[in-house]
Order: structure tokens, then sequence, then C-alpha cells
């Protein structure tokens, strides 16, 4: 190992400085959670990928800068949640798609410009935006108003829970054990949050489920006066909150 500087859980790797659990990597700068990557500076949770800058959650993917949760992709600029994709620039929520530029939602596509909700389409620009709730139309402003509100991630992968079990410590945290999910992990959604979507008139049970998981119908058991009674997931959401207020 050479040139090594401030850093911890180093591991056949080559100029590394400020870093933590570094292994089999070379050039890495202000990381942490890296193996076996080159070019890496300002970055986390980095796996079999070079030139990657200010980016998280990067895997087996080449040339990612300022972008997270980017994987098996190359070439890919400001961009967030990008999958087995490449050239892409300035867009988010790219899966599986070739040269997408400015764009959002792409999904299968190839030669994406300026188009947001994209999905197996071959050269296409300048799609408009549409604001939907489960499916229904709604206006810009009230479409932000939710958005906004809707602050809960779910998680993709067991990173965190590695990071948290570790003592919140990259240097011991053992990236190598990261697991991808099959599907977007929901269940700590929290309630106040499917309390809101619930209480807005395009809600659909039916899709809501299909999306998280989550049954809202499922009934819940309460105990009055030494008695246990089930009601609906709605009605006990309906008392909790004339007890709270």
């Amino acid at each position: 190992m050479e040139s090594i500087k401030n850093s911890d859980g180093v591991n056949s790797s080559y100029g590394v400085n400020s870093s933590y659990g570094v292994n089999s990597s070379n050039g890495v700068n202000y990381s942490d959670g890296v193996n076996r990557s080159d070019g890496v500076n300002s970055s986390y949770g980095v796996n079999w990928s070079n030139g990657v800058n200010r980016s998280d959650g990067v895997n087996s993917s080449y040339g990612v800068n300022w972008s997270y949760g980017v994987n098996y992709s190359d070439g890919v600029n400001y961009s967030d949640g990008v999958n087995s994709s490449d050239g892409v620039n300035w867009s988010n929520g790219v899966n599986r798609s070739d040269g997408v530029n400015y764009s959002n939602g792409v999904n299968y596509s190839y030669g994406v410009n300026w188009s947001n909700g994209v999905s197996h389409e071959i050269f296409c620009t300048n799609k408009p935006k549409e604001f939907k709730l489960f499916g229904n139309v709604i206006d810009k402003d009230r479409y932000w108003e939710i958005f906004n509100k809707l602050t809960f991630k779910p998680k993709a992968h067991n990173m965190k829970e590695l990071y948290l079990k570790n003592g919140s410590d990259w240097k011991l945290t053992p990236v190598l054990e990261t697991e991808s999910y099959d599907t977007l992990d929901w269940s700590e959604m929290p309630q106040e949050q499917i309390d809101f979507l619930m209480e807005q008139p395009e809600f659909d049970a039916e899709i809501f489920k299909k999306v998280t998981g989550i049954d809202v119908n499922q009934t819940k058991k309460i105990l009055i006066d030494g008695k246990e009674i089930e009601i609906s997931n709605e009605s006990y959401n309906e008392l909790k909150r004339s007890l709270i207020d």
C-alpha cells in the first residue's frame, strides 16, 4: 500500500486520503465504504466502479458524477436512481435506458431528451409532464403540495441497516455484505403519511397495496373494557385522530 493518509480499514489500495473501509481500490479521496473501485472522490458505498465523484450508492458503474443510487450504469452525471443505463445526464428515475438527457421517469428507452414519463420509446423529445395521483390527473400546485409531504423514502438495500448496526461508522461497516432487495421496502412508511394519502379523494387502496404491499383495509384489534374489538384500519385511524385532536 502506498500514499495512504488519514484513512482506516484500507486493504490492497493506492492513493487513499481521508477515507474509510477501502478495499482493492486506487485513487480514493474523502470516501467511505469503497470496494474494488478506482478514482473515487467524496462518495459513499461504492462497489466495482471507476471515476466516481460526489456520488453515493454506486455499483458496477463508470464515470459517475454528483449522482445517487447508480447501478450497472456508465456515464452518469447529476442523476439519481439510475439502473443498467448509459449516457445519462441531469435525469432521475432512469431504468435500462441509454442516451437520456434532462428527463425523468425513463424506462427501457433510447434517445430521450427533455421528456417525462417515458417507457419503451425510441427517440422521444419534449414529452410534457402530467401530474397524477393514483392515475388521476390533478393540478400542478396540488401535486407539489402532496409530493412535498411524502418525505418517506422506501429502502432498496440493507446498507443503512449495516451502517447503523456497526455504530453508524463507515469504517466499521461491512459494505461487501450489502444486499439489494427484489422490491422496494415500504414497510416503515409512517402512519401519518398513509393517513394523509387516504384523505385524498383520489386514493385507491388497491393501487396503494400493489405498489407498497400495505393493505389499508386490514383490520386492527383494540381493547375496550377488557373486551377485544376488531375494527377496520380506516376506523382505527379516525379514532386515533379524534383522540389526538
